[in-house]
């Protein structure tokens, strides 16, 4: 059996906001339409410590921020303000275009805690690209989970068995988040037509038989199960879909299908039609 295994790159963001990002790696552009997978800690803030994302504009596909603890304060261009917390999930789909900016919440910049959370970027369709940007946001008990054996599985979005998660996507995914305690094992089979990775954000796992440490991903080649046993307590996060199979043309925030969108994406957002966070 084929394994391809890479380890995350760590990159400063923002300053002294560092991160580190599994997707894209190296000549992996894309899992599916996974475009981007960053982690934001685990990292431990004392009151008063941490800063955040300024604003910065999005067009062409959606963003999840999905905190597995502490809490990120949002705001955006269309007037919208609210936190993620604790085991919640954001899924916002930028679509036409929006200013967003993201800041450490200012309940935890007035206790600290552990920041610990992800964002990931998911590409549109051609057909969807210019849609109106929307929000869904979900507590953690509003998931599915399954806990037996030393292992928490939440279904983030998707489907995985009879489960369903309440997040609507736009093209056929699922993002599930194991967190096993040391010893517990538990096997994903993967979904036929979807590219899938495994990503161990904290801990010590085996995957397949073979050892992965926090930082450290499986992009599935041959693989027809992700068979996880944790060495110690891990958060594994486990992500696919099915590949959109359209040109993918990149300018830092702007995801289109063709130069000249990226042209126009850069035109409309410096002539103002992102519009403006208000203050």
């Amino acid at each position: 059996m084929s394994m391809q295994k890479s380890t995350a790159t760590r990159e400063q963001v923002a300053p002294g906001f560092v991160i580190r990002r599994a997707l894209p790696l190296g000549r992996k552009q894309h899992v599916g339409p996974f475009l981007l997978l960053d982690q934001m800690g685990p990292r431990s803030l004392n009151a008063g410590e941490g800063q955040g994302i300024p604003p910065h504009p999005h067009r062409g596909f959606e963003t999840i921020t999905y905190m597995i603890s502490g809490a990120v304060e949002h705001h955006d261009s269309l007037g919208n303000k609210g936190v993620v917390r604790s085991g919640e999930v954001q899924w916002m789909t930028a679509g036409a275009g929006v200013i967003h900016a993201e800041y450490i919440a200012p309940e935890m910049k007035a206790e600290g805690g552990v920041l610990h959370g992800f964002q990931i970027w998911v590409n549109l369709p051609r057909k969807d690209k210019l849609v109106k940007p929307s929000y869904q946001q979900f507590a953690d008990h509003e998931f599915p989970i399954h806990e037996k054996d030393g292992v928490r599985l939440k279904l983030i979005a998707g489907t995985f068995g009879d489960w369903t998660s309440p997040i609507v996507t736009r093209t056929p995914l699922t993002v599930i988040h194991l967190h096993l305690e040391a010893d517990a094992s538990y096997q994903v089979p993967l979904i036929a037509g979807f590219e899938m990775a495994a990503y161990v954000a904290d801990g010590e796992v085996a995957i397949n038989g073979e050892s992965f440490i926090d930082g450290q991903v499986l992009f599935a080649t041959d693989e027809k199960v992700f068979t996880v046993t944790a060495k110690k307590s891990a958060h594994v996060l486990i992500l696919g879909g099915e590949p959109i199979n359209e040109p993918i043309v990149s300018y830092g925030p702007f995801v289109m299908n063709e130069e000249h969108e990226i042209r126009e994406a850069i035109l409309d957002y410096q002539s103002g039609k992102f519009g403006t966070i208000p203050v």
